[in-house]
């Protein structure tokens, strides 16, 4: 064959194999998928994670590929190469970074697909991972603290590298509540504090074994002390003097802004009732 038809056929049949390469991955990947999700709408926590990871090792074994394909070719260009390389790492920066954050999650694993997470001021509960980015769920917002906002975060891998990552699975299904209500100085709430101690153990009352056994649990799990379950209420003041009626608890997540709704109502019953004069109801009028 002469010199100057070779160079074309050898470039035209490693663009063949590549396309051949791209064309077998994207085939296996789609048969993958179909047999993970099955005729199921909704996808568990399990089976997000599959499909997160057949696709990563697609695109792995696509990049591999292409360069093994095309290796030969680049030796030609060696020189050139470092050149562009040089100018690719520049240019490429971000992406190196978002590389740099797989490798340093992969390696720590602080989380998993179907965490709650919190990074910076974002929180949400992972739903995807690949090998440049993170999506959550958003948790939060206007909707409440521990409520799906609807709206889904795309985070850059390269996040992990400067930003703590706080895992929040644990309280998932629990969570310590705290409820701070702000009033005015008139009225001494100090003497109002044991009436509110005994309705708040009444609202948590209902959770009270369950919410020690699953404290248990964390402790037994993370091998570390963490505090009582039990409802706590203290008064404080701000910096500009009104009052602050503190209330701490260990509660089910789904109950939580109920709960909080509940307790700032006592609370303001409280204030109010004091504050006209009026007696205090029984417990159980909360």
């Amino acid at each position: 064959m002469p010199l100057e038809s070779f160079w074309p056929a050898l470039i035209g049949n490693r663009m063949l194999s590549s396309l051949a390469l791209i064309l077998a991955l994207m085939a296996l990947r789609y048969l993958a998928a179909r047999i993970i999700r099955r005729d199921q709408v909704i996808l568990t926590g399990d089976r997000r994670a599959w499909l997160a990871r057949i696709r990563n090792i697609a695109v792995i074994l696509g990049v591999v590929g292409l360069v093994l394909i095309w290796l030969p070719s680049l030796h030609t260009f060696a020189l050139s190469i470092t050149a562009f390389a040089l100018a690719l790492v520049v240019a490429t920066k971000e992406l190196i970074l978002c590389l740099s954050g797989t490798v340093l999650r992969a390696i720590n694993r602080p989380f998993d697909i179907g965490d709650w997470i919190e990074v910076g001021t974002l929180r949400g509960e992972v739903v995807d991972q690949t090998i440049l980015a993170t999506r959550l769920q958003e948790i939060g917002g206007p909707v409440g603290h521990y409520e799906y906002s609807g709206k889904t975060i795309t985070l850059p891998n390269s996040i992990l590298l400067t930003t703590p990552v706080q895992n929040q699975q644990f309280f998932r299904k629990w969570v310590f509540l705290e409820v701070e209500t702000v009033l005015e100085p008139d009225v001494d709430m100090t003497r109002a504090l044991p009436e509110i101690e005994s309705q708040v153990a009444g609202l948590y009352a209902p959770h009270a074994e369950l919410g020690e056994r699953y404290t248990a649990l964390i402790e037994k799990r993370s091998g570390i002390d963490i505090a009582e379950p039990q409802p706590r209420v203290s008064l404080a003041t701000s910096d500009i003097g009104k009052q602050r009626v503190l209330v701490t608890l260990f509660c089910p997540t789904p109950k939580a802004f109920e709960m909080e709704r509940a307790i700032n109502t006592l609370v303001l019953q409280q204030y109010w009732q004091r504050r006209a004069g009026t007696a205090v109801p029984a417990a159980g009028g909360a």
